[in-house]
């Protein structure tokens, strides 16, 4: 009983730990992929261009055209590529751009969002998981009459039976 006891107590704080970690990694790459200063703009899809993996599987980038707020034109090629190309020429797409260097440019779709999403969603799961683990053990606890029905338990358990 005891041991199950503090296996939900340490489960639950690693899963806790192990959670939080999760979910701060996808916090640091959700800021690092587009940082909140970055602006949004509407772009066009002017070009495919065709590029080869180190597999040799072909692929198809987007490059966009937009005019950043202060009326610069800007033409970039988006860092993801798919096959089949997931935009077509003349595609308006929304763009978000770093206004001190508006070349530093990715078009605002899911995929921008999917790693950090991942992370802060399976983070989230763990965090949860580990909540629960520790109200199960808090649970056990108090079944056990608290704190000191637990010490009651440990105590009868490190007495031995006296021989004479």
């Amino acid at each position: 009983m005891i041991t199950k006891l503090f296996s939900h107590l340490t489960g639950g704080f690693i899963m806790i730990i192990f959670g939080a970690i999760f979910v701060g990694v996808g916090l640091f790459a959700r800021d690092w992929m587009v940082p909140s200063s970055h602006l949004s703009a509407s772009g066009v899809v002017v070009d495919l261009d065709e590029v080869r993996s180190s597999r040799g599987s072909t692929g198809y980038k987007a490059v966009v055209e937009f005019t950043t707020s202060t009326g610069q034109v800007v033409r970039f090629q988006d860092p993801t590529s798919s096959n089949p190309p997931a935009y077509r020429r003349g595609q308006e797409v929304t763009v978000l751009y770093d206004p001190e260097n508006p070349e530093f440019a990715v078009i605002d779709s899911p995929f921008t969002w999917l790693p950090s999403t991942v992370f802060i969603g399976f983070g989230g799961l763990f965090v949860v998981l580990g909540i629960f683990a520790l109200l199960n053990w808090l649970l056990i606890l108090l079944k056990l009459g608290g704190i000191l029905g637990v010490l009651g338990l440990l105590l009868r358990r490190s007495r031995s039976p006296v021989s004479h």
